[in-house]
């Protein structure tokens, strides 16, 4: 990208005065509107910048006024953002502010982050969120927070900052899905200028620290880990969990075992990890729901199941989180039922499955979802808030139950083909027995499914703009 007035990203440059705001969206159709209208206050060019949203985002923005440009398909939020800035300085704009499309940020905050940018004085200011009091107490020169080192920022992630004609030279050298430390990373070994200023955050409950945790592709992730007995594997399950997983809700189902004290342990070394105790036995359906709510709670953005008994690989986390962070599908399940991914599989285990999953297919309407009993699972936040999760079957045939009611709610489902997994776990479902006592739930299931879905109204989710 050309910097403006032909500027250079290693000369001196002129104070022209003009800012934009540019805004990277993925269907924020809700809140986009109010953060346009509040930040045409401060700038010549609003600017929204979008992922290749499907629902109402784009024409809420130009409804309230707002450039807006796409980025080209599978480019995701850094691409978004490089199509944004191009269209800046394009427009003429000499500095340029990146701006959440949620309204976490204050806009009223714009001219405090951009006055050294147009005063020439610094080339990128992010917007730092210590409190006033923690800034001021790092700063003896005043609310300007220097990084306490240059490669170390005090808060290197934030969205919100502001580019000047330098730092937009280097914008297009960013290729990393974490564009925002990708580019400080660029600015400070480029030698450009970078400070901190504290800025407000309109908080809540849920959206508190949302800035200060790992995220996956610019989405806040938790991992739902039952656990019932487990002591010998759950502290191996819980240290493989990738690091850009923001919470980790452990619950334990009033084991017998040593499960819950090492949980506790665990949690005082790994502050992502959130033990939850149940007072009695409540199955492995209710354990995951118990950490659904946690997850919810705490603003996560998409939950995934991973049981207890490290028989699910982190390595295939990001196959079941990407079609959700690119808006494709609602739900991707596991799926060890392709030939060759079920090696490690007992036969009778085998013959278990399929004979489930052909029974779990005429039950929940999924034909095209194989593996009904993989508790490999991943969903958007807004799916688990759709759904009515105390409703849910508490014991083992909860993921049946659950792909039945994500039918009834029109969701979409997709398998993920993982490898089957087998260790040293210890596996307290006898096959036959579960055939048994689930034949007669699939049944019931079928039954509910056609009368909830076809002669019951129930609550729809609002369609993808692709589908009016």
């Amino acid at each position: 990208m050309t910097p403006p007035n032909g500027t250079s990203s290693t000369t001196p440059h002129p104070y022209p005065g003009t800012i934009a705001v540019v805004i990277p969206t993925r269907n924020n159709e809700l809140s986009i509107g109010s953060v346009i209208h509040l930040a045409q206050r401060y700038a010549a060019h609003v600017i929204v910048a979008d992922d290749n949203s499907t629902d109402w985002t784009v024409e809420v923005a130009r409804a309230a006024g707002a450039e807006v440009v796409s980025s080209a398909p599978g480019s995701g939020r850094t691409g978004a953002i490089l199509a944004g800035c191009r269209h800046a300085v394009d427009a003429g704009a000499w500095a340029v502010a990146l701006f959440d499309p949620q309204g976490y940020h204050l806009t009223d905050d714009i001219p405090a982050l951009a006055a050294s940018v147009l005063a020439n004085t610094e080339d990128l200011v992010i917007g730092c969120h210590e409190s006033l009091e923690e800034a001021l107490s790092t700063s003896p020169a005043g609310p300007v927070v220097q990084p306490r080192h240059p490669s170390e920022p005090t808060d290197p992630r934030s969205p919100f900052r502001v580019l000047g004609p330098r730092a937009l030279g280097l914008v297009d050298t960013v290729t990393d899905d974490d564009f925002e430390t990708a580019m400080t990373a660029l600015a400070v070994q480029a030698g450009l200028s970078v400070a901190e200023r504290p800025v407000g955050i309109r908080e809540t409950p849920t959206e508190r620290d949302k800035f200060n945790v790992p995220l996956y592709r610019g989405k806040r992730i938790a991992v739902v880990v039952p656990a019932y007995n487990e002591e010998l594997l759950i502290a191996e399950t819980l240290a493989s969990i990738p690091k850009y997983v923001a919470g980790v809700y452990v619950v334990n189902d009033q084991s017998a075992d040593r499960t819950g004290e090492i949980i506790d342990e665990l949690a005082t070394r790994d502050a992502r990890i959130h033990p939850l105790h149940h007072r009695f036995n409540q199955g492995v359906g209710g354990a995951i729901v118990s950490g659904f709510k946690g997850a919810l709670e705490d603003g996560s953005e998409i939950v995934a199941i991973m049981a207890g008994d490290n028989q699910m690989d982190p390595a295939y986390l990001p196959s079941l989180l990407d079609p959700i962070v690119e808006g494709r599908v609602d739900i991707t399940k596991g799926n060890r039922l392709r030939r060759g991914y079920w090696n490690g599989m007992s036969a009778w285990r085998l013959f278990g499955n399929l004979l489930l999953d052909l029974l779990n297919r005429v039950a929940s309407g999924y034909w095209h979802v194989r593996d009904p009993q993989n508790g490999y699972v991943a969903a958007s936040s807004d799916v688990l808030r759709l759904m009515d999760l105390d409703s849910l079957y508490k014991r083992y045939a909860f993921e049946n139950d659950f792909m039945v009611k994500a039918n009834i709610l029109n969701l979409s489902m997709i398998n993920i083909d993982i490898p089957a997994r087998y260790a040293n776990e210890r596996s307290s479902i006898r096959m036959g027995n579960f055939i048994v006592m689930t034949s007669a739930f699939f049944v019931k299931s079928y039954i509910n499914r056609l009368y909830s879905k076809y002669l019951k109204l129930v609550p729809q989710p609002v369609p993808r703009r692709e589908d009016v």
